[in-house]
């Protein structure tokens, strides 16, 4: 240190760390350091290193730390930090840097900290692939990246912009090489041209070889793309290809071919189709080129019929055949075929396509008691026959305890069905072509026996008009509905129309007067409530007509109340059973026992009226017989 060098010294071979800062070196030449095996660290920061060639560090296979800091460092070229593999601290901060080149630090898989701060970063499409780098290996490498141009990035970490915010355009080929016939010993031309951002680098390649230009010397590619061959041999013969690439992607031109003039040959594949096997709905392509002079044309044929372009199938520019949107249709032999005024010659390949399964029946949501049994169907179709697989909640399910996989998959059973059972349940039907799901979902309700707010309502209607008798209950599962009249079931009928818990009477008559039940019933028991139409405008009144009015409702209450109070108790979950309930179970009254109960109840109040009608008539006659003897 300190001492004004300006180039690097010779240094012992067991040397472990090198010191060479505040210096005035400016360059590191190759082979700088023939052999220096045991070196771990390289401290040339504060220097006025200006460039660092390929190979600038070769013969330091163990070196791990290099600190190039505090420099003037612009350029960096390709493959410089390739002969120091076990590299873990680069820094490279405070220098003129702007962009570097791509997969710089491909070799350098255990590089721990990366500083490239303090430079003047260009953070564009150029710049995509060590973010994506240093994104992918964040929990590994820590990194120092930030950007001063352009304007919107400045002073933001490279790793914090998206991929999308660079605004990066895939190459797009704008100018095709073509065939070309040619004399030996001529200078021969193929053009391309490609577009995008980044502008694309070109590359060509010759007979699936990229083209080295630097070990090739008769091989040139122009600063527009073109290749240019010159003092063309035998060996040029071909096919050649042109690959645009930058940050945002890759494409390839189609094929052209290098023939010499008057060398008749017949037609040769160098690309056959093959035997495949495609999914309905994607695109298939069966390639086939071939060589020959002339140039042999290509043509097609499916099953023995002749295809032209159209919207579905069309054959490119290098023969070979592209099926959009395949379909079972388009199933079976194509045969490419290669003719010139030489010979024709043919290759033929198989389609197979495969449909992905459609599912016909679909499980349904399902709303359940605890304890019950429930069902998912489900019931799918394809090419070939579909697996089926259940999941709950994403958890794969199999054929133990509780739960019942049946009909090959297509129905599952739950048993005594619990709380921890709610969620959702999906079929999954799978083939060779691909898969789908359906799901339903699993819901409990808390059990509940039918309840009425009310055991008993009177209900009166004038003659000659419409009436509807309204019946709803509180139950789970939802309570069925049942109306009865005198201990029959009535059903829809003429003038009666029954719909759940609605009875309707069109034109009330005299004699539809008296009491209609309602019985509520679900899995879990039932409950009856009574209304008692009264029919106004077609009788005289009579002594007593009141009375029983008021009478026949109270007895349909209490009665009503007693049977709904000991079904309540009978089924209640919450209760211990004795043999008493199973007896009063077995005489529970029919709807017969329960009319007859109401009349006899009808029938005690009846007669406590006329006992008192006999004594007010009494004391009437005597008050007036008194009177009269006054």
């Amino acid at each position: 240190m300190f001492i004004n060098m300006e180039t690097i010294p010779e240094v012992p071979a067991d040397t472990t760390v090198l010191d060479l800062r505040f210096n005035k070196i400016q360059k590191i030449p190759i082979g700088t350091f023939p052999q220096l095996p045991h070196l771990n660290t390289l401290l040339l920061n504060n220097n006025e290193i200006q460039e660092l060639e390929e190979g600038s560090f070769e013969g330091l296979p163990e070196l791990r730390n290099l600190y190039l800091y505090k420099n003037k460092i612009q350029t960096i070229h390709p493959n410089t930090f390739r002969q120091i593999p076990h590299l873990e601290q680069l820094f490279l901060h405070n220098n003129e840097l702007s962009k570097f080149p791509e997969n710089l630090f491909d070799a350098n898989t255990n590089l721990r900290r990366l500083r490239l701060d303090s430079n003047s970063l260009v953070c564009d499409c150029d710049m995509m692939w060590l973010a994506d780098m240093l994104k992918e290996k964040s929990g590994y490498t820590q990194a120092a990246v930030i950007c001063r141009y352009p304007s919107k990035f400045h002073g933001r970490s490279l790793m914090s912009i998206a991929k999308e915010d660079f605004h990066c355009e895939k190459p797009k080929i704008v100018m095709q090489p073509k065939d070309v016939d040619v004399t030996f010993g001529n200078t021969v031309y193929f053009s391309c041209r490609a577009e995008g951002d980044p502008n694309p680098e070109i590359i060509w390649s010759h007979n699936d070889n990229v083209i080295n230009t630097n070990v090739e010397e008769r091989y040139n590619i122009l600063q527009n793309g073109t290749l240019m061959i010159e003092s063309a041999q035998d060996s040029d013969k071909g096919v050649y290809e042109c690959i645009a690439r930058n940050a945002a992607g890759t494409v390839k031109t189609g094929k052209a071919e290098l023939r010499y003039m008057g060398d008749q040959e017949i037609p040769k594949f160098m690309e056959v189709p093959n035997d495949i096997t495609a999914v309905e709905g994607d695109d298939a392509e069966l390639p086939c080129h071939a060589m020959g002079n002339p140039r042999p044309d290509i043509t097609w044929t499916h099953n023995s019929d002749p295809i032209s372009n159209n919207i579905r199938a069309r054959k490119l520019d290098n023969g070979a055949l592209v099926i959009s949107n395949i379909r079972v249709s388009d199933a079976g032999q194509y045969e490419c075929s290669a003719s010139n005024s030489m010979k024709t010659i043919s290759s033929s390949a198989r389609i197979r396509v495969l449909v992905r399964p459609v599912i016909l029946s679909a499980p349904a949501d399902v709303s359940i008691v605890q304890g019950s049994t429930v069902d998912f169907a489900c019931e799918a179709r394809g090419d070939t026959q579909p697996v089926l697989t259940w999941t709950k909640d994403g958890e794969l399910l199999r054929n133990t305890g509780r739960y019942q996989i049946l009909k090959n998959g297509e129905m599952l059973r739950i048993h005594n069905v619990v709380a921890s059972d709610q969620g959702t349940y999906t079929c999954k039907a799978e083939n060779a072509a691909g898969s789908i799901t359906a799901s339903g979902r699993l819901r409990m309700v808390e059990n509940a026996v039918p309840s009425f707010s009310q055991s008993s309502e009177l209900v009166s209607a004038t003659g000659g008009t419409d009436i509807k008798l309204i019946c709803a209950a509180e139950g789970k599962p939802d309570p069925v509905y049942d109306w009865m009249r005198d201990g029959r079931v009535l059903q829809s009928r003429n003038r009666f129309i029954i719909h759940a818990g609605e009875l309707s009477i069109t034109n009330v008559q005299a004699h539809d007067a008296g009491r209609f039940d309602c019985v509520a019933e679900n899995s879990l028991g039932k409950s009856t409530r009574s209304i008692f139409l009264q029919v106004q405008g077609t009788n005289t009144a009579r002594i007593g007509d009141q009375f029983v009015s008021n009478a026949i409702p109270q007895a349909t209450r209490q009665v009503n109340s007693a049977v709904n109070t000991t079904i309540s108790q009978l089924f209640d979950p919450t209760r211990s059973h004795t043999v008493q309930d199973l007896l009063s179970a077995f005489r529970y009254p029919t709807p017969e026992a329960l009319d007859l109960e109401q009349k006899k109840y009808l029938n005690r109040h009846l007669r406590l009226f006329s006992v008192m009608s006999v004594k007010v008539t009494a004391i009437i006659w005597m008050d007036m017989k008194h009177l009269t003897k006054s």
